[in-house]
């Protein structure tokens, strides 16, 4: 039994496993497959002539590409490549946006942030170890050691669901909620895009771009991995809070699941 405030919730955690298993097996596309493991290789920054600069963020989108192939689990060996994967991801994650919050604006851009690279785009900090959006400009960062951490030990759709994380940060954001003045006060925001996470992998799910079997537990390894640990600074769900989030989401009812998120901030609804 999870509490939320005055919200009680009772979800299992492998309802959401059970559930999307249950909507297809259908094999994956560009969206890819499950799990592997390391931390980010000797001499694995990038080379000059790359697809994106040495010495900033750059927009993924124009400047990388996805490689033509059904399943990206091991297709990437460097760390350097993972603007390549994120181009991957991108679309699929833009067709999410206008299917759960439609006529609304997309985040300003995704970017990238080769290792060793720091900057601040005049509302946020960001390095390689980034994994973010920026309210006040608006922009999703993803730092290069971070991403390949995610792609190596949890698997290639790990970035979807933090991609979608970051996104409804951004819904959070239209919709003005008020921000949190003290760290636990976080807690629900972020359930809430752990949520919406949830129905991003519902979307792919019933698209046909996953490999339930294993893309359900990429995912799973990341929630609980993120998870916070109990005390008084913890701006975050604990790992029982987060993957029941991405429960509520995962299962939530059509034609628009992420209604299904709105509980956690229930006095500004984040869609009608």
């Amino acid at each position: 039994m999870i509490w939320f405030g005055s919200l009680q919730l009772r979800i299992n955690p492998l309802l959401a496993v059970l559930a999307l298993a249950a909507l297809t097996l259908a094999p994956s596309n560009c969206s890819g497959t499950s799990t592997g493991g390391g931390t980010p290789p000797p001499g694995s920054s990038p080379s000059p002539g790359g697809s994106h600069p040495l010495n900033a963020a750059s927009r993924v989108l124009g400047a990388a590409t996805c490689p033509k192939v059904k399943d990206l689990e091991g297709v990437f060996t460097k760390s350097s490549q993972m603007d390549n994967y994120l181009a991957c991801l991108i679309p699929d994650v833009e067709q999410w946006i206008d299917a759960v919050h439609p006529n609304t604006p997309h985040p300003e851009g995704y970017y990238f942030i080769p290792q060793g690279v720091t900057g601040n785009d005049g509302a946020c900090k960001y390095d390689d170890a980034t994994l973010a959006y920026c309210p006040g400009s608006e922009k999703v960062y993803f730092g290069e050691v971070a991403v390949w951490t995610q792609y190596t030990k949890h698997g290639d759709a790990s970035a979807a669901l933090i991609m979608a994380h970051e996104v409804t940060h951004h819904f959070q954001r239209l919709a003005k909620m008020p921000p949190a003045t003290v760290p636990h006060e976080q807690i629900r925001y972020e359930n809430q895009a752990d949520c919406g996470g949830g129905t991003f992998i519902q979307f792919a799910t019933r698209k046909g771009w996953l490999n339930v079997k294993d893309d359900i537990v990429d995912v799973a390894g990341t929630l609980l991995a993120a998870g916070s640990a109990p005390g008084p600074k913890r701006d975050h769900g604990s790992a029982p809070e987060r993957l029941a989030a991405f429960g509520l989401g995962a299962v939530g009812a059509p034609p628009n699941p992420l209604r299904s998120c709105n509980r956690y901030v229930p006095e500004v609804p984040l869609v009608q």
